[in-house]
Formats: structure tokens, C-alpha cells, sequence
């Protein structure tokens, strides 16, 4: 299993959140994202 700096570095941040956010049982995430990069 990939260990989140592992998912962070090979990526795209708007595609590694997904992933992370899956993998942590803390309740669903919203994040705006243009696609490839998230947003503040």
C-alpha cells in the first residue's frame, strides 16, 4: 500500500486528495480544483 507521501509525490494534487481523502476515515471532503491543481 502507498503511503500518503508516496501519493503525494507521483500526483497531481487535485487527484492525490481524492485518493487521501478515500483513504481517511474522517467524513467526506469538498475541495475546489480547476482539474489539476487544487484551489484556495
Amino acid at each position: 500500500m502507498a503511503r500518503p507521501g508516496q501519493v503525494r509525490a507521483r500526483m497531481a494534487p487535485a487527484y492525490a486528495c481524492r485518493l487521501l481523502d478515500a483513504l481517511n476515515h474522517h467524513g467526506p471532503h469538498i475541495r475546489t480544483h480547476d482539474g489539476h491543481d487544487l484551489l484556495d
